[in-house]
């Protein structure tokens, strides 16, 4: 008996993946009418018949299921499936893929491609208050719009592929006269829980029109991993605070901003060998905002900050914008690079320097 309910679960599976599979590509029938009729209505759905462990490719359009469309559950599920986010707009509420009732691992083959209308709109993957989640699949696209990664309560939300990319390539052709921006944030509001995107094996390729935003309570609550190389115009931007354990073994084109009284961290020391540098190069800048609170880029024990001695340091707002630099700790920087940032005819910068300066360029460069 347990087999033939086996079976009947089985096929019925089958079915669902097959019929869901056809009604995103246009591709039912009659009964694509039925279901057409809950276009615009909240949808909430669990894993008992889980959409992601097929391979067909399934497509979460606004103008086809609902924006505020939501997948939620506990357990370890398979996640195999291409899935695209496209078509939402500012009126659009967000999809969401959620632990509920328990921790929530995924993991497979698949991939995630967000590309809507607008910014601050795409998916969350979030854990909460009774499970974390735990995402790790082959590849995350977001080439415009929101991926938003969300530690609620006291669990964490983990997010790690193979390839992850923000952003339009340099040679693909954005298509739209006004680029709509591309972003993953890692929230992390309270010191409960955490945000993590990657890790130590991943390939992050950061692009023009990419962010990376940290939004950490602490710097330890929203942390990216990974290997930068090939990032090419994009930025990490700390609103709130966070860390960055991913490296580079080349130089990479990147901007690095930090909020008034907030803390990005560079902690690549806890790195294997040969993985703890992050090197900026031509076209990079660092702006770190002061004021009556201080915008800080620490770079901590163990990790080496290389910087071409093109790449500019400034205080964007107000006065003492701080670069901190711990024992054991490495800025390799230009002596007027560095002289620029404290001596500025306005926006003077502070550097904390308990670790080492080495001189890059020629002379006093």
């Amino acid at each position: 008996m347990k087999q033939t309910n086996n079976a009947i679960k089985f096929l019925m599976a089958q079915y669902r993946a097959i019929f869901q599979n056809a009604y995103f590509k246009g591709l039912a029938t009659a009964a694509v009418v039925t279901m057409g009729l809950a276009a615009g209505q909240a949808q909430a759905a669990d894993f008992s018949s889980n959409p992601l462990a097929g391979t067909a490719e399934i497509t979460w359009d606004n103008k086809v299921v609902a924006a505020d469309t939501s997948l939620s559950g506990s357990g370890e599920k398979q996640w195999n499936a291409p899935l695209k986010v496209t078509n939402q707009g500012s009126d659009n509420q967000n999809y969401k893929i959620a632990a509920n009732g328990g921790d929530l691992t995924l993991t497979g083959s698949g991939s995630l491609t967000i590309e809507t209308t607008d910014a601050s709109h795409g998916i969350s993957l979030e854990s909460a208050a009774a499970g974390a989640l735990t995402v790790d699949i082959s590849a995350i696209n977001v080439k415009a719009g929101l991926l938003d990664i969300k530690g609620n309560a006291s669990k964490a939300a983990t997010v790690v592929a193979d390839e992850i990319t923000i952003g339009a390539k340099p040679a693909d052709p954005v298509g739209r006269a006004t680029p709509v921006e591309a972003k993953i944030v890692l929230n992390a509001a309270t010191d409960k829980f955490k945000a993590e995107l990657g890790d130590i094996n991943s390939s992050v390729k950061l692009y023009e029109h990419g962010t990376i935003e940290f939004n950490g309570s602490g710097a330890d609550f929203a942390i990216l991993n990974g290997n930068l190389d090939g990032s090419n115009g994009g930025t990490l931007s700390f609103t709130g605070n966070g860390t960055v354990k991913a490296y580079s073994t080349e130089a990479i084109k990147a901007n690095i901003t930090v909020a008034a009284g907030k803390t990005a961290s560079l902690k690549l020391g806890d790195n294997e060998a040969g993985k703890k540098t992050i090197s900026l190069g031509e076209g990079s800048n660092i702006t770190l905002n002061g004021g009556s609170s201080v915008g800080k880029l620490e770079v901590a024990s163990g990790t080496i900050l290389d910087l071409d001695p093109s790449v500019v340091i400034e205080g964007a707002a107000a006065d003492k914008g701080t670069l901190s630099v711990a024992n054991g700790a490495t800025l390799k920087a230009g002596a007027t690079q560095i002289k620029s940032f404290l001596e500025a005819a306005s926006n003077k910068g502070i550097l904390n320097l308990a670790g080492t300066w080495e001189l890059q360029g020629t002379g006093a460069d």
